[in-house]
């Protein structure tokens, strides 16, 4: 295709929220807002010619657990000139979905869409960007900000301290 477009979808939550609860509850607002005839209709309209997702799960102190989900979707036609329809519509279908599967509503901040032509490079960023590995945190971004961790590399420096811990303990 010739547009690709990268979009974020989440829920509002709190701390405090049971993680499995919310991750079954924002799968099934992705799964109703992709049934719904509304964004069947966009895909149609815009030549939609598939799509990867991503769930992922990142971590704060002040948010607690974050599930949220990656998408790509990827278009037959160059779509720049309609970022902004395609960003709204989107944000449109999923409150919908979030109002009748009971959430609060979602601040247009914590709704992301962005359109990438396709070109080597940009097709290289968007690879590496949903490709990013636990390996691709450094101890600097984790220990000095604490800001966003993903689930799997805080599960990997808890196993890690624990191991060192236990070295520690046996010297």
């Amino acid at each position: 295709g010739d547009t690709v477009t990268a979009s974020l979808f989440t829920v509002p939550h709190s701390k405090y929220d049971d993680l499995e609860d919310i991750r079954k509850r924002l799968l099934k607002c992705y799964k109703d807002m992709t049934q719904s005839r509304g964004y069947k209709q966009l895909i149609k309209t815009l030549e939609g010619c598939g799509s990867s997702r991503a769930v992922e799960v990142t971590w704060s102190l002040v948010n607690g657990f974050h599930p949220h989900i990656h998408v790509l979707n990827f278009f037959e036609q160059n779509l720049l000139l309609d970022h902004q329809f395609i960003a709204d519509t989107l944000f449109n279908l999923w409150s919908d979905v979030l109002k009748k599967n009971a959430f609060d509503a979602l601040s247009r901040k914590a709704f992301g869409c962005n359109l990438i032509p396709s070109t080597k490079a940009s097709i290289e960023a968007v690879a590496d960007y949903f490709s990013k590995s636990e390996s691709d945190v450094n101890d600097a971004d984790i220990m000095g900000y604490l800001k966003y961790i993903k689930l799997f590399v805080l599960l990997s420096m808890l196993k890690g301290a624990k191991s060192l811990a236990g070295k520690q303990n046996t010297k």
